[in-house]
């Protein structure tokens, strides 16, 4: 049996450290891996410090970590992911994967050597980045009219609740919304029924704040014109 946990869901609220490990020890009394979703690790905000179950020695044998330096890196176009866990497990993992995919180039494989074991003031210069994107990213949505939005603890996605927009315009949910908004304003946003809500999308900020501003913009206008 496994447990499919990540540190942040879909608005970018952060599970705390401590209930993590006490999910993690739950596991481990009751026999279930916990597969932990890790690529987000090193975005979070408000002072808060990566966190990763892994820390807690007595739980490895029930413990699987899934990274990425897609995200923490901006390496997403090169395909690079890990694995860490007891060694059947990983075993088992190439086995399967083996069949599934080619292996990565070794072009890739040395950047993400070097990403990950290289200098990592990047990172911290890209949070910092982020942080005024979330701002600028949560002020704007926050004030078009209807419009809902938490702060997100981390990740660089906003998770507006529009249902304010529902039953005008024909727009019955977030799956009419985001197909209307592509259609007439030109805007990408991922429905929330995607993540199992129905009165919310999901925005990346992941972008220049000249692309966010255009984006905000035509998002109100869309909204006004409902």
């Amino acid at each position: 049996m496994v447990v499919v946990n990540s540190p942040n869901n879909p608005s970018g609220a952060v599970l705390d450290d401590e209930e993590f490990g006490r999910i993690g020890k739950l596991c481990r009394d009751r026999d279930i891996y916990l597969l932990s979703d890790e690529c987000y690790s090193h975005f979070l905000y408000d002072g808060r410090k990566p966190f990763s179950i892994a820390g807690h020695q007595e739980l490895k044998s029930h413990v699987i970590i899934a990274g990425s330096v897609s995200k923490t890196y901006a390496m997403t176009g090169w395909r690079i992911g890990y694995v860490l866990a007891m060694p059947e497990i990983v075993q088992s993992c190439v086995k399967l994967q083996s069949h599934s995919t080619s292996n990565p180039t070794s072009i890739s494989q040395k950047a993400a050597l070097e990403a990950l074991s290289g200098p990592q003031q990047s990172v911290g210069i890209m949070l910092a980045e982020y942080a005024k994107r979330r701002k600028f990213v949560v002020d704007r949505l926050r004030a078009i009219p209807g419009v809902r939005c938490a702060e997100p603890g981390g990740a660089f996605y906003a998770y507006p609740n529009i249902s304010a927009a529902f039953g005008r315009g024909g727009i019955r949910d977030s799956v009419d919304f985001s197909a209307r908004l592509l259609e007439k304003a030109h805007v990408a946003v991922t429905p929330g029924e995607a993540f199992g809500t129905t009165d919310h999308v999901r925005i990346s900020y992941a972008t220049s704040m000249e692309l966010l501003d255009k984006g905000l913009n035509r998002i109100r206008e869309f909204m006004a014109g409902l």
